[in-house]
């Protein structure tokens, strides 16, 4: 007879490891040898991609000589013939092309050990994700790849017999983001693109079997799910501003409220926007009530959609998207708002005291004093402490500190993970968590134009397995400098204008550097930096790798360098003053001074030294209705008044030449590179680059080489799964 601790339980099968039996509904099928194997190996490790070449090592030993490919395919078919899966639509077994295989259903596993801190460190080293921190639209961070497993609690230990289980939940190919688990932990609701990866819908899935029930299908994006105490409805949001209420099994939605705050723009940093209150009362939301405020939390009557504000941010905390107050949670006793607090350093999390009627109780308390970014949180079921995802230890991990610690300054600890977990979320009657396990990649792209002007496909520049951003072109058009993170952390590095000889450049050891920037003798690059303690500053270092020269320091925002055409200045964005603004500062560095007046951030002066040309940062695009950030304006390099060239342009997507400035359009059709003459004084469209391309834009950066024939741009690929976790405590 099987020993428990021998036995993997799926759905309606058991396999006895030990007897080398597979059984359904306690009947055994016929299944031996390697698809035995195989299956054996795929349950050890759930969720996790096991290679061809591991199976093959494991399997097929070297002294075996068989067709490889031929046998591990029919092996596997073997395999899901005695499963009754589809290779095309699977509920067990996936295909990973050109890679492996993976488990994906939910498995009860008595015979799996709980791995180990050293085991998941080995297991996710060199998992890196680009990061971002500036005008940022998504997610960042987008986002991200981990399992994860917790077994503690200072006050309530796991009792001994207790298993925890991680598993993904469903699998499902696309983008399954912003998990929140029902109080009861059966359920989870959840946005994804759905099999036909459309835009954001509703779902709600029964935790372990069955296929996720869908609850909405507008053609807008739809974010932000928050159950209610009861497990009857859940809230969320549409498009850019309004808020619903739907039953969670399927039923008429009901419109609360419209937000005057345009979510949109910063989907990825307020995706855990509202959290229902305990007694079922009350909604709490983020919010602003005019462009001059900063974003604040809400408190919004289920009943009637009336709101009132709860929190009063510094009120300089308007100058970026991420600022202000987000991602709010009721404590389980309602009396506790947890939130975070973004400023110019970073964010951090606060609590704020609310009496039974919903009036804020004093100043809110700060609870933790990273400066680093955090990306969703919520309340342990006790109430004793939060969980929460932070980009404190350098990329988003997750981490718990308890109430107290606001007044002993004490630090989160660390829960055993890998990076890129985001969007915890717990359910307060059972021992379940969940999180977003974020993937994606950033990488350049390149587009050829022929002498016509039509252009080829698009290719990958300079390809690797890490992150690569912000490309810029040498002025001999030799060399390209770039932001990636092939050495662990982000870095600069410089390539051949093939994409070969990639070499690192700088070695800041963490913290962000970006925006690289070429000096007219390609001699330097200016970068700016954002380190590790939240202080932003801009950076220059020689292209014989010297040591950096820090050009600027200080706790204002500072970036997107450019150079002087003589090589003396270098030109920024900063909110020194309040406002963004253009400023210059000596390239060896010195007091820096303010160029623009009525508004600017990224600057190019021109090739005959007459005028500075630069983009806007718009705080009015973040209220609704949005709008483009102003165009390019230019003003003379000996002062005068301002004037706008053109009446669109994107930060990060427009370069100057010596001929014009060439832009991308951002179009429904495709993004568009546009030509603006200097000779003809016409704008004309050069290209248009496909329409499901997904630019890069937290990190945009548009470059053309001298001669005019290749351009290179920043793309982004995402995905996300969710993980769950049985038996957290």
């Amino acid at each position: 007879m099987s020993s428990p601790e021998t036995t993997i339980r799926f759905a309606e099968f058991a396999v006895d490891l030990e007897a080398g039996e597979l059984l359904r509904n306690g009947t055994k099928l016929k299944l031996r040898g390697q698809p035995f194997e195989i299956l054996a190996l795929l349950l050890r490790q759930p969720g996790r991609i096991v290679t061809r070449e591991e199976l093959r090592r494991r399997l097929w030993p070297s002294d075996t000589f068989v067709d490889f490919e031929h046998s591990l395919n029919a092996a596997v078919n073997r395999l899901r013939e005695a499963l009754g899966d589809s290779a095309e639509d699977p509920s067990y077994i996936e295909t990973v092309p050109r890679r492996g295989y993976r488990f994906i259903a939910s498995v009860d596993a008595d015979a799996l050990n709980v791995p180990s801190k050293r085991h998941l460190d080995h297991y996710f080293r060199g998992w890196k994700l680009p990061l971002v921190i500036a005008s940022l639209s998504l997610v960042f961070v987008i986002g991200f790849g981990i399992v994860f497993w917790v077994s503690w609690h200072k006050r309530q230990p796991l009792a001994p017999s207790s298993t925890v289980k991680i598993f993904p939940l469903t699998g499902a190919i696309g983008e399954e983001q912003q998990p929140a688990l029902s109080p009861d932990g059966t359920r989870i609701a959840y946005v994804w693109r759905g099999e036909a990866q459309s835009n954001f819908n509703l779902y709600v899935k029964l935790i372990g079997a069955g296929r996720p029930l869908r609850l909405t299908s507008n053609g807008e994006e739809e974010s932000c799910p928050a159950w209610s105490p009861d497990g009857r409805y859940i809230a969320f949001l549409r498009g850019d501003n309004d808020i619903y209420i739907v039953p969670s099994l399927g039923g008429f939605e009901r419109r609360l409220t419209h937000s005057a705050w345009n979510y949109g723009i910063v989907r990825s940093y307020l995706s855990s926007c509202l959290a229902w209150s305990p007694d079922g009362k009350l909604l709490a939301t983020v919010d602003r009530s005019s462009l001059n405020e900063p974003l604040s939390i809400f408190l919004v009557s289920v009943e009637d959609g009336k709101k009132w504000k709860v929190t009063s941010p510094p009120a300089n905390s308007e100058q970026l998207p991420y600022q202000g107050d987000r991602n709010p949670a009721f404590s389980p006793n309602g009396r506790t708002l947890a939130f975070v607090r973004g400023y110019d350093a970073g964010n951090d999390i606060f609590l704020q005291d609310i009496t039974g009627n919903s009036v804020p109780i004093a100043a809110p308390r700060r609870l933790t004093f990273d400066n680093a970014n955090v990306v969703g949180l919520d309340w342990t079921a006790d109430g004793h402490s939060i969980v929460f995802s932070s980009f404190r230890s350098g990329s988003p991990r997750l981490w718990r500190i308890y109430r107290e610690a606001a007044s002993k300054k004490t630090e989160p600890e660390p829960i055993p993970s890998g990076d890129h977990a985001v969007l915890p979320t717990v359910a307060r009657k059972v021992g379940w968590l969940a999180y977003q396990q974020s993937s994606g990649k950033a990488f350049i792209s390149q587009l050829e134009l022929s002498d016509a002007g039509q252009s080829r496909a698009p290719s990958r520049f300079c390809p690797s397995s890490q992150g690569d951003v912000s490309p810029q072109f040498s002025p001999d058009g030799s060399k390209v400098a770039f932001a990636s993170t092939r050495s662990g952390d982000f870095e600069i590095w410089l390539c051949d204008i093939d994409g070969s000889n990639p070499t690192q450049l700088t070695s800041s050891g963490g913290g962000l550097p970006g925006s690289p920037t070429w000096s007219p003798d390609g001699q330097r690059v200016a970068f700016d930096y954002h380190g590790p303690e939240g202080h932003p500053e801009i950076r220059v270092v020689g292209v014989a790798q010297g040591m950096p020269l820090h050009i600027t320091l200080g706790n204002s925002i500072v970036d997107r360098p450019s150079w002087s055409n003589d090589g003396k200045w270098i030109y920024f964005g900063s909110n020194a003053t309040g406002d963004f603004q253009v400023w210059k500062v000596p390239s060896l560095g010195g007091t820096a001074s303010q160029v623009s007046k009525r508004g600017g951030w990224e600057a190019r002066e021109s090739p005959d030294g007459r005028y500075l040309y630069y983009v806007k940062y718009h705080a009015s695009w973040l209220i609704n209705p949005p709008v483009r950030s102003g165009g390019i304006w230019r003003i003379p390099i000996g002062g005068g008044e301002e004037t706008q060239f053109l009446d669109h342009g994107e930060p990060g997507l427009w370069t100057l030449t010596r001929r014009g400035i060439y832009l991308l359009n951002l179009l429904p059709g495709g993004p568009a590179v546009e030509f603006y003459s200097f000779a003809t004084q016409r704008l004309t469209r050069i290209a248009t680059l496909p329409e499901d391309t997904r630019l890069d834009t937290a990190s945009p950066a548009f470059t053309v080489s001298a001669d005019g024939q290749t351009i290179l741009y920043g793309q982004v690929t995402l995905g996300g799964n969710i993980v769950v976790i049985e038996n957290f405590r």
